[in-house]
């Protein structure tokens, strides 16, 4: 059990006065409290149990302002106000349910009273008339604070006891005599404002004491006078020590508040939950105990293990910030998602004794975030897993293959025969019915465990898991062929339909998920040449990636060694103005016979041999140059930046920050006009190097952007922890959205989130003018695609930017 749990079970053990203690609070709950402030309107003195249950503790309460005690009561603030300025007054307030009269009146006469009373009684008992002097006097005999009051020849007219115990002297022996003659040198003058100082106090036995000592003017039974308030200095400075504890809950508090406050007491074990908290819980008119079993029995039980982990590793040290999302029990009985964020308060000798923050819900938008995340990582139509999500789980069985290669698995591709027929014949709306149709029989066919999704068209998906021979899966495929190959009625007519199916099996040869998915085409190419319901299984991956791989590598070595390494740029557009606000850097590779190489040829063998660090550094040193110049040339500094891709490899090289700003320095670009494009699965990678050198490259004020945005698995959880700026939106959303609603709301969605997160949105793939009205009503900021330009050689941009052509 951790140290948390453990203090759930009985919080208040070996505790029986906790200020939290139903039981103690119960039995005292008719007592009268009193509490005194003064001259800066902090608690001098308190007493009760009705004070003890607001101030949380008496002993907190003192030195504390009286706005700081009766922050949950603005009634009684108000009320000190104006018995700071003369005047008395009663009224009712609810204290735990019970109602109680708060008189508040000066204790001291004059226009300016510098002492106020604060009485607090159970409403059936009140008689504030008989109890005002009463109260009074036994107030300023019970303080630990010497008071006293002289005429205005400075003798002494009245002195409470601990006057005579700071003094070690008898009452009778100070009453009539001067002031100056135990406290020497203190008043000179008549006081006319508040005076204080650090004074020798002369005591009875001859021996002097440090007092503080603090003058104001009074009235002494209708004469002027003056009250004198002595404090021993060794008690004043434990005084202090305790308000500065209590000043830094209160700063704890601050630091991490954000909705409902909370504040964990590590000593005693009790937890104040403020009303906000409560209210966000629909506890606000419940009466809940002041323990963490209060807080911890209303955790989703899934959630309670992984809280109380880092509540407890915060504690240790191991974490700068406690912060943690998880689920908490409503009073209506349904669990809403919140935010807890806190940092702990320790002693001198690292020892921790008291926690504090807030709580915040986000149960709105954790809703976004899944439906996003479903829309994302789903087929519109269907509703099955996409693409992305497919391959993603491809790769979670290759990585499991690789821990053990009894993991076997096989990806199973399938395409309609002649489906054009059937839109063409039927029309679209019959073609999007059979599909889901289709989908919803294959999905009753799919062993626990496996994964059937929709790549696209008439393309479906099967991830095929924990079979032991060859001949299962062609057992299963030939079980989908027969259900495919029964009639399917749509629209009131009987439709026979085929498909050919392509298989690849896992092997430990494979890298990504996608050269599965490739080969797995492939076959499915081959089935359908050979015929309708054709099968065929890939065999030739590994020999022929290798060839494939050796020959693109060859190529783009030499073309690194000989400055054939291009770049084109396509233009950004500032969708508001219609004016290039800056160019996407695109690498091209120039080949003697082949012409030029598209970076989809050999982008991914360069990540694979590594040959993509030297790669990035040429097209960055280019790019950069590039922009500054059109920047002097077309003056244009501040407002052109240059977008330029980094992959996983250029993340987790250690001099990538010292390369930006050599690169930066050399060009003159200045570092705000380079924005890095990183990918979702180049996050994902390594979340917590990635994590690092993103906040490194950040510093140097480089704009970050997050490119191919809806394309991975995991984006949405880490979209808070990266200092991202820029959304790009997937081509495959914007290329969609003025034909198919389901689209455009993504997009709506994607666009809303980004700027709910403070980011930018550029949409990728402008074909059309509809397409880029249509991202101009959402408010997006950018357009990139080929409705402005293809990606151009270095002297076609250069001659487009001398011709400032606008989109509007």
């Amino acid at each position: 059990m951790t140290d948390l749990a453990s203090r759930a079970v009985n919080p208040l053990q070996g505790n029986k006065d906790a200020p939290f203690n139903n039981g103690a609070v119960a039995a005292d709950a008719d007592l009268t409290g009193y509490v005194l402030l003064g001259p800066q309107r902090r608690v001098l003195r308190c007493s009760g149990c009705v004070v003890e249950r607001i101030a949380f503790g008496l002993k907190e309460a003192v030195g504390q302002t009286v706005t700081r005690l009766f922050h949950n009561y603005p009634q009684v603030i108000a009320a000190t106000d104006r018995a700071y300025s003369g005047a008395s007054v009663r009224q009712e307030i609810d204290v735990g349910g019970l109602k109680h009269q708060f008189s508040v009146f000066p204790a001291s006469d004059g226009e300016e009273p510098e002492t106020v009373v604060i009485i607090i009684s159970p409403l059936r008992e009140i008689n504030h008339e008989a109890a005002h002097e009463h109260y009074l006097k036994n107030l300023v005999s019970r303080i630990n604070e010497g008071i006293i009051t002289t005429d205005r020849e400075g003798r002494v007219v009245d002195i409470n006891e601990s006057s005579t115990r700071i003094l070690g002297t008898a009452a009778t022996e100070i009453l009539g005599r001067n002031l100056n003659s135990f406290l020497p040198g203190f008043l000179a003058d008549d006081v006319l404002e508040t005076t204080s100082s650090e004074v020798l106090a002369q005591r009875a036995d001859g021996s002097t004491a440090p007092v503080t000592a603090m003058a104001f003017p009074s009235y002494w039974e209708g004469a002027p006078s003056t009250t004198v308030i002595i404090a021993d200095t060794v008690e004043r400075e434990a005084a202090q020590r305790a308000l500065a504890e209590s000043d830094a809950r209160y700063a704890l508090v601050s630091a991490g508040a954000n909705d409902g406050l909370w504040e964990w007491n590590l000593e005693d074990g009790t937890v104040n939950f403020s009303t906000r908290w409560r209210t966000l819980l629909g506890l606000e008119k419940e009466n809940i105990k002041y323990t963490p079993e209060a807080w911890l029995s209303r955790i989703h039980p899934d959630d309670v293990d992984t809280f109380c982990n880092r509540f407890d590793a915060h504690l240790e040290g191991k974490t700068s910030l406690f912060e943690h999302e998880y689920r908490m029990r409503h009073a209506n009985g349904e669990f809403r998602w919140v935010q807890a964020r806190g940092i702990v308060a320790r002693r001198e000798n690292g020892e921790p004794f008291l926690m504090a923050g807030s709580q915040s819900d986000i149960t709105d938008r954790k809703l976004a975030e899944e439906s996003l995340t479903h829309g994302a990582m789903h087929d519109a139509l269907t509703g099955l897993p996409n693409r992305g999500l497919v391959l993603d789980r491809v790769g979670q069985a290759l990585a499991r293959m690789k821990r053990s290669e009894d993991q076997r698995f096989a990806l199973a591709i399938l395409d309609l025969d002649r489906f054009m027929v059937v839109n063409e014949s039927l029309g679209h709306a019959a073609g999007d019915e059979l599909l889901v149709s289709l989908a919803r029989r294959l999905e009753a066919e799919i062993a626990p465990g496996n994964t059937l999704a929709r790549l696209g068209g008439d393309e479906f998906a099967i991830l095929l898991e924990g079979f032991e021979t060859l001949d299962e899966i062609k057992d299963a495929v030939r079980g989908f062929q027969s259900v495919i190959s029964h009639p399917f009625n749509i629209n009131g007519e009987e439709i026979f339909v085929s498909a050919s199916f392509g298989v690849a099996v896992g092997a430990p040869g494979y890298k990504h998920s996608e050269e599965l998915l490739r080969d797995a085409d492939l076959a499915m190419y081959r089935a359908k040449k050979d015929g309708k319901s054709g099968f065929e299984t890939f065999d030739e991956s590994r020999h022929r990636h290798a060839v494939n791989q050796l020959q693109i590598e060859t190529m783009l070595r030499r073309a690194l060694e000989n400055g054939d390494i291009l770049v084109h740029y396509q233009p950004i557009v500032d969708l508001k103005t219609g004016t290039v606000s800056g160019f996407e850097a695109l690498t091209r590779m120039a080949h003697p016979t082949r012409g030029l190489v598209p970076p989809g040829d050999f982008i991914g063998i360069a990540e694979e041999t590594g040959l993509i660090v030297p790669l990035g550094e040429q097209v960055l040193e280019m790019a950069c140059t590039a922009a500054s110049a059109w920047q002097r040339r077309f003056n244009l500094k501040n407002r052109l930046s240059m977008s330029v891709n980094f992959s996983a490899r250029h993340i987790s090289e250690d001099g990538v920050v010292d390369l930006l700003e050599n690169v930066l320095s050399r060009s003159g670009l200045p570092p705000e006009d380079l924005k890095i494009e990183i990918t979702e699965s180049l996050i994902m990678t390594n979340p917590e190097l990635a994590a690092q050198t993103l906040a490194q490259i950040k510093e140097l004020g480089v704009t970050l952007s997050l490119d191919d945005f809806g394309t991975g698995y995991s984006s949405l959880s880490y979209l808070r922890r990266f200092p991202i700026d820029t959304l790009k939106m997937d081509r495959s959303f914007v290329g969609r959205m003025d034909t198919d609603e389901r689209d455009m709301e993504l997009v709506r969605m994607i666009i809303l989130l980004a700027h709910t997160l403070g980011m930018e949105v550029v949409g990728e793939g402008i074909e059309s003018e509809s397409q880029l009205g249509l991202l101009r009503e959402l408010n997006c900021e950018f357009g990139q695609g080929y409705f402005f330009e293809k990606p151009l050689p270095e002297d076609e941009a250069a001659k487009m930017l001398a011709e400032s052509p606008a989109w509007l």
